[in-house]
């Protein structure tokens, strides 16, 4: 089984530390630069079908589900998952990713995300200077 390796760097205290993208494929690939992921997901709705005043049936919907990840950088294989390369379609690939938790000095919990589509966001350009 081959061993993954991130860029050395301090743990963080808490809070996301590690990311890895993983390909349809299934490979695992590090992901250094992971610096925030928000998942919102909707609550599951039910539906209630009535015949004649009678509960005919009962059809629970699962919630949608989202998540917005922000990262300084990516590693090259999510390119063709991104939209960012020239031969690929935007959003058309599924991925998977999973990343680490700490949830206090010694607990983390393992994340596992999957059948994601991306969705890039726009990206602005400025200067830093003052000319």
């Amino acid at each position: 089984m081959t061993k993954l390796t991130w860029d050395d760097k301090p743990k963080a205290n808490l809070g996301l530390d590690r990311g890895v993208f993983y390909d349809r494929s299934g490979l695992g690939v590090p992901w250094n630069g992971l610096t925030n992921i928000e998942i919102q997901e909707d609550s599951p709705s039910t539906i209630i079908t009535y015949l004649d005043g009678e509960k005919l049936a009962l059809i629970r919907k699962a919630g949608a589900f989202s998540a917005t990840l922000e990262a300084f950088s990516y590693p090259e294989e999510f390119d063709d998952y991104a939209g960012y390369s020239w031969s690929s379609e935007l959003g058309v690939k599924s991925f998977s990713l999973s990343f680490r938790e700490w949830t206090s000095e010694t607990t983390y919990r393992i994340h596992l995300l999957y059948s994601l589509k991306a969705s890039p966001e726009d990206v602005g350009y400025r200067s830093t200077g003052s000319d």
